[in-house]
């Protein structure tokens, strides 16, 4: 199986995505403290981010994609219609500080 993400669904702040717009880092690839990824049934999928949101550390909760037949590969679909490979991390990875 595979993955395809949602850009627009992802929970990234406006500012981060403008600073990371600016400086050319790619937001999937770097630290993204606190957060947590699940993976539900469709036919749940909506009760669980309904039960997720009513919590305060959920309030951010969003379904950002979902299982594809693209047999081993995670594709991001675009805000402007397209789509991309999102390969593992090159070079230098960011240091994960707790």
């Amino acid at each position: 199986v595979g993955v395809r993400l949602d850009e627009g669904a992802l929970p990234f702040s406006r500012g981060a995505r403008a600073v990371a717009e600016a400086l050319g880092i790619d937001l999937l690839h770097v630290a993204s403290e606190g957060r947590v990824l699940a993976l539900v049934a469709p036919e749940i999928a909506d009760g669980a981010l309904e039960q997720w949101r009513a919590l305060p550390e959920g309030a951010g909760a969003a379904a950002i994609g979902r299982i594809s037949k693209d047999a081993g590969r995670v594709v991001l679909d675009t805000a402007i219609g397209g789509s991309r490979l999102v390969d593992v991390p090159q070079g230098e990875i960011l240091p994960r500080i707790c």
